[in-house]
């Protein structure tokens, strides 16, 4: 069904750039760090359990086709084991899978070349 919406889009003369769900935590996160601000790693969680599904990414990474471009954020929240709910001192969620404002900014420099590279085809 993913794969039928990419085509649609693609179908329709457009580019496509999917960027893949961040990881989601179980909990709200802020509640954790309000509760540990002396020790924020109580807040981690493992990547395998936080890296959830996402259907629509995996079909755009499998469509043969130049017009499709992917991009995935995980790593800039976690490293091979843990995902962290605060990375270079910026708190990650606001919410139980929302990025804050802070953390998106600095995704920036990684989102603006992608985004550039899939409008330009």
């Amino acid at each position: 069904m993913d794969i039928d919406l990419i085509n649609v889009l693609l179908g329709a003369g457009l580019q496509v750039l999917v960027i893949r769900d961040v990881p989601f935590p179980p909990d709200d996160p802020t509640d954790c760090i309000a509760q540990n601000p002396r020790s924020l790693g109580t807040c981690d969680g493992p990547r395998s359990a936080r890296t959830v599904p996402d259907p629509l990414f995996d079909a755009a990474t499998a469509a043969a086709s130049p017009d499709v471009s992917v991009l995935d954020f995980t790593n800039a929240i976690c490293d091979q084991t843990t995902c962290f709910d605060v990375v270079g001192g910026i708190i990650v969620y606001f919410n139980q899978g929302h990025l804050t404002r802070a953390f998106a900014t600095s995704l920036r420099p990684y989102l603006e070349s992608p985004v550039l590279q899939a409008m330009s085809r």
